[in-house]
């Protein structure tokens, strides 16, 4: 049995008990919130990096299979809250996720500053993406000096 990575390669973290609904993931809040009004959405993200020693938030995950996805919600929440925000790319099908697997990603926000128009695309594997949030967890690990 092949066990469940995280994007990082890093074995996932197992849901807390009750995480899941008759072995599929728990979509009833979700669902319920088709019944607020038609103004209002819910928006999920799906990831939040946070720094384990002073517990703050250091980048946004969008993960998706498609290029066209909509990301001005997750510009104004990345540029509101001056978090890094990342659109990442993942190829189709049952691919095994390790540091070799192809994706591209493009920076949504950077240092707080959104991206508008045009996204600038960035190619390789995982293994390039984890070098390229490295330099961003370095960057953070300065301010616990």
């Amino acid at each position: 049995m092949n066990e469940q990575r995280s994007l990082f390669g890093e074995p996932a973290k197992t849901h807390p008990p009750g995480g899941h609904y008759r072995g599929k993931t728990d979509r009833r809040f979700q669902d319920y919130h088709y019944t607020w009004p038609a103004d209002y959405w819910y928006i999920d993200l799906d990831g939040v990096e946070v720094c384990q020693r002073c517990r703050q938030p250091l980048i946004l995950y969008e993960v998706s299979r498609d290029v066209e996805k909509p990301t001005s919600i997750l510009a104004n929440i990345g540029e509101r809250a001056a978090l890094h925000a990342v659109l990442i790319i993942v190829p189709n099908g049952g691919v095994e996720f390790d540091d070799s697997t192809p994706v591209q990603w493009a920076w949504i926000v950077e240092d707080g500053v959104a991206h508008r128009g045009m996204r600038t695309w960035n190619r390789g594997t995982l293994g390039d993406w984890r070098a390229e949030v490295d330099s961003v967890r370095a960057e953070h690990k300065e301010t616990h000096r």
